[in-house]
């Protein structure tokens, strides 16, 4: 039997515009759909490693509050997709910082993370594939009508002449992006 996905808004989930958290991230379109992709700012992780930040990790740059913030948009996506009848990829992605090498290795071992937390959460394992592109997948935004593309090269300019400016473009690149593989989901026995 497949199930086409068709889920409408269940909630309102208003994670953004709070300390300052880019507040680009729509999941649904005009219609109260979710989107077939949306990117999810403000999953942080462990400096240089894959593991979601917890509660032991609350210091000078975490707070409780962050913490709480963190794990309630993870919960309501987890509401989400268990409830979907889709199957999507869970897309981390990092800034141009460092090698590679060393950026891809973190992006992957963060998406299993997002997916273990996920299947610990009752969502299926077959539901969901986690993907990390480190940098190579830089983000596209628009600035003054004309669509921009975030890519290290564009982002180092900014360096010199405006470090706030260059820090939000290395921000907007690290993300999680939720893409749709399939519209149906047909679960496994």
């Amino acid at each position: 039997m497949r199930v086409f996905c068709t889920f409408f808004i269940f909630l309102t989930l208003n994670a953004f515009g709070q300390k300052g958290y880019p507040n680009d991230t729509l999941w649904y379109d005009e219609d109260g759909r979710l989107k077939d992709e949306f990117v999810v700012q403000g999953i942080w992780f462990k400096l240089g490693r894959g593991d979601l930040v917890t509660y032991d990790d609350t210091s000078k740059y975490f707070s409780v509050e962050d913490v709480d913030i963190i794990y309630a948009r993870l919960d309501s996506l987890v509401d989400l997709i268990k409830d979907d009848s889709c199957v999507w990829e869970i897309q981390v992605h990092t800034d141009c910082r460092g090698s590679k090498t060393m950026s891809r290795r973190p992006s992957h071992s963060r998406a299993e993370s997002i997916f273990n937390y996920f299947v610990s959460q009752g969502v299926s394992s077959h539901k969901l594939v986690p993907k990390g592109y480190g940098e190579n997948v830089p983000r596209r935004v628009s600035e003054a009508g004309k669509t921009v593309v975030l890519s290290c090269e564009y982002i180092t300019s900014f360096r010199e002449k405006d470090l706030e400016k260059y820090e939000r473009l290395h921000q907007l690149n690290r993300r999680v992006v939720f893409k749709r593989l399939s519209n149906f989901y047909v679960p496994k026995n």
